[in-house]
């Protein structure tokens, strides 16, 4: 846990650094940054301003991976909704760049639980989806026991594929339950 010397540090040094950003200071403004989070790394908008300045620096990767340690930092905290959103968001945009289409869905689909109207959201994540890897279903244990006693057997119909998400606010635990090409009438839940 940082001092309150460190902490005050790191403020101040952040503050600079935002005011290098909106000067177009680049390069000075992520030094600062950097000097912020070396004072104090248990603040998420610092590595999320510093995602944003190397972004404008066409560093992708590093702003993807500062962007997912601002997630870590903010998950949680309902006094940082709106960084974690953020952060997600931009998490996502950028994993979808470098084509790390898995994470991308990831963190856009956590993002639309939380603001399901955000367009830019919901845009992305249409683009993303058919591009993730599907998960494998896995091998039923009575199958793998009759194929090591050499058994033959017709296969069993392939199940859809279900995926699903949840999270969970003070008040209530929400579960997302998702499965491509099935009929609405034929659901029950």
């Amino acid at each position: 846990m940082p001092s309150s010397a460190n902490k005050l540090t790191a403020k101040k040094l952040f503050q600079q650094g935002v005011e290098a950003f909106f000067d177009d200071e680049f390069e000075q403004a992520e030094s600062l940054c950097t000097q912020a989070i070396a004072a104090d790394s248990t603040v998420g908008e610092y590595y999320l301003r510093r995602a944003q300045i190397r972004s404008k620096l066409d560093n992708k990767s590093m702003a993807a991976s500062d962007a997912y340690q601002a997630v870590k930092l903010t998950a949680n905290q309902s006094d940082q909704l709106r960084s974690y959103f953020k952060a997600l968001y931009l998490h996502g945009k950028w994993a979808y760049e470098l084509e790390h289409y898995d994470e991308s869905a990831e963190s856009l689909r956590k993002a639309s639980t939380i603001n399901p109207s955000h367009a830019e959201v919901k845009a992305l994540l249409e683009k993303v989806e058919p591009l993730t890897t599907p998960e494998p279903e896995p091998e039923p244990v009575a199958a793998a026991a009759d194929a090591s006693e050499n058994k033959v057997e017709a296969p069993a119909p392939k199940r859809p594929q279900v995926r699903h998400e949840w999270y969970q606010t003070d008040s209530d635990v929400i579960l997302e339950v998702f499965i491509k090409r099935v009929q609405k009438d034929a659901t029950t839940v």
